[in-house]
């Protein structure tokens, strides 16, 4: 093997650093600029790729506070329904509620098209784990809307980005961020910075199955090995989504009540549901209620979450494809509607869609959602679509306070990237949640007044380039690495997480982490690709044996994923504890605590009190 020992290393420093050029990562850099910190940057792999510019759904939501008069709401009922979606702490949910108005607000400044009635009230609708009617949309678009507006204040602003430069090493000490090293055409950069909201997104890249766009991979692994904490990382969200394009066939797909319909190796159609359910009208109802009941949930496996396992069962049991067809109704039958579940009946004629086929429904309630595909070369009226049951959205992340700072001093998580959400979320609330974060981030970074770290990193940063070049050679096994560790995780740690073999896993990916730098090799334009497969490694690994340590701990099956161990058995079997799971990762190993859920605060002092409270707060007193 042949080591490529000639590389540039450069040096740079500023006083805060964003990674990600998502609405997270812009709405942070906004207000860091408008905080008066403007030795800044923004640090992107690429500024047009990314989940919030390239993702969506049929009316991609966004959740905030109730704004119309229909609807009685308050801080404290929306941050109840945040703590109620369990293993959540109450001052997160406070501050997420509380800050929902003024990040929603500063959007419709930018000019995102959120719609108002003729009186100003910005309406809404209720979306999932949703008592009230804090939904709404700008559309399929909502997050990518977000992010060209918050990129144009920044592109006023002035700030800078740092565009292809991909992070590979993050560095701290003594619980404090020292810096960064990134990796832009070749060249080595060492950035420092008195501090980074981190901004990265999902980790996208722990499964080979996901809903995630192509251009989005997250770096959680890499803030783990540099030290910072996990909360909640096993909390992922998962469902039914297309493969080609990737996006989530929820809503309006659904509330058409489509066919499903497998194919097997040999091309014969296999009309699976109908042959789980005997009742025509219970088939219907569920393949609805799919709609707003997105996400797998364990609690609704009796109900509409049975449609994600009947899916689950024909791709990896049967080794079928699955698609949805809305060119006929389930069965081929007709639609009973005289007859249907209340709910679904109201629904449907009080939106004029009794009609007789699924693309006539769609195109009455939702003409968008049929656009969509027909943009990305699908259409609907001539052809099914390949769907499977995907990840989708990681509820947990990086630790967080209620100033989105992690445990490492100066380092700041905002975005699907923090761990500010339990088992269940109400749909849409992060993109509220990071335009919150971000916004609290920067705040916070203002009051604290770090300095910059004493220490140098440039021996350490030149010693961990030349582990990475030396791999570099004539051979490469690194896509087939990707793949195979992507692949495994789909199979036995998505929504139905096989115990035995996630500690087989376990095993194996402690292996590759302990001789990381003896198995794996890349050709010389593959080296990004190694450093990612690095970031897959630690990530998988400490997923991997934080759902174990979450299996150990907690037996009863709630959630987004069901844990079994040789069949899969849909009745809980435990009691369900109420606490918040903590994941340190330090020299390849991985420890946990778990935390009482702290109460939502109850703030009832006087006016004049809390006022001067504010006023010193604001002074950095």
């Amino acid at each position: 093997m042949t080591a490529a020992t000639h590389y540039k290393l450069y040096k740079e420093k500023y006083d805060a650093i964003v990674v990600g050029s998502g609405a997270a990562g812009f709405n942070a850099a906004n207000r860091l600029f408008e905080n008066d910190i403007k030795n800044i940057a923004i640090i992107t792999e690429d500024v047009n790729l990314g989940t919030s510019r390239n993702a969506g759904s049929d009316k991609q939501t966004y959740y905030k506070l109730a704004l119309e008069s229909s609807d009685d709401d308050s801080i404290d009922k929306m941050a109840a329904v945040y703590y109620d979606g369990m293993h959540i702490h109450g001052d997160i949910a406070k501050v997420e509620a509380s800050e929902s108005v003024r990040s929603f607000m500063n959007l419709v400044e930018l000019g995102v098209e959120f719609p108002f009635n003729e009186y100003g009230e910005y309406i809404g609708y209720k979306t999932d784990h949703d008592p009230n009617k804090r939904a709404t949309s700008a559309g399929p678009y909502t997050s990518k809307q977000m992010t060209e507006k918050l990129e144009k204040r920044a592109g006023s602003y002035g700030i800078k980005i740092l565009n292809h430069y991909k992070v590979v090493k993050i560095f701290t000490s003594k619980d404090e961020f020292d810096g960064i090293l990134c990796l832009n055409k070749g060249d080595f950069y060492l950035i420092e910075a008195k501090n980074i909201i981190y901004a990265t997104g999902g980790p996208a890249n722990l499964y080979s199955n996901t809903v995630y766009p192509n251009g989005q991979k997250g770096s959680t692994g890499l803030a783990l090995d540099a030290g910072v904490k996990g909360m909640n990382l096993t909390h992922f969200q998962y469902g039914m989504s297309s493969i080609k394009p990737k996006w989530n066939v929820s809503g309006t797909y659904m509330q058409v009540m489509p066919r499903f319909y497998s194919l097997d190796e040999d091309g014969n159609e296999h009309d699976f549901l109908a042959d789980y359910y005997s009742d025509f009208k219970e088939l219907l109802k569920n393949v609805f209620l799919k709609g707003y009941q997105w996400p797998f949930d364990v609690k609704k496996i009796n109900g509409s979450s049975m449609v994600d396992y009947l899916v689950y069962k024909e791709e990896v049991y049967k080794n079928r494809r699955v698609f949805l067809d809305f060119r006929d109704n389930p069965s081929f039958k007709d639609i009973p509607f005289d007859d249907l579940d209340k709910e679904v009946k109201d629904y449907i004629l009080s939106n004029d869609a009794r009609l007789e086929k699924p693309i006539d429904r769609l195109l009455k309630m939702n003409k968008k959602a049929y656009d969509f595909y027909i943009d990305h070369g699908v259409d609907l009226k001539k052809e099914p679509l390949e769907i499977s049951l995907c990840a989708q959205h990681n509820n947990g992340g990086l630790y967080i306070d209620k100033d989105y700072q992690t445990n490492i001093k100066g380092f700041y998580a905002a975005g699907e990237v923090a761990g500010s959400h339990g088992i269940y979320r109400p749909g849409g609330s992060a993109l509220n949640a990071g335009q919150v974060g971000s916004k609290r981030a920067s705040e916070n970074i203002k009051l604290a007044k770090k300095d910059f770290s004493d220490r140098d990193c440039e021996k350490e940063a030149r010693d961990y380039i030349e582990k990475f070049l030396n791999l570099v050679g004539e051979e490469s096994n690194i896509n087939d690495l990707i793949e195979n560790y992507q692949e495994e995780m789909t199979s036995f740690a998505a929504a139905f997480r096989n115990i035995k073999e996630i500690e087989i896993l376990i095993k194996k990916r402690r292996e590759v982490y302990k001789s990381f730098f003896d198995q794996v090799r890349a050709k010389s334009h593959q080296l990004i690709k190694a450093f990612e497969f690095y970031d897959i490694v630690v990530g998988q690994l400490v997923y991997l044996e934080a759902m174990k340590d979450y299996y150990d701990h907690i037996k009863a099956k709630i959630g987004g994923s069901i844990y079994f161990e040789d069949e899969i058995d849909f009745a809980s079997d435990g009691e369900f504890v109420n606490q918040v799971q903590i994941t340190g990762f330090k020299d390849g190993k991985s420890s946990f605590e778990w935390e009482e859920v702290r109460p939502i605060p109850s703030v009832n002092q006087p006016f004049e009190l809390q006022w001067n409270k504010y006023i010193n707060r604001k002074s950095g007193d």
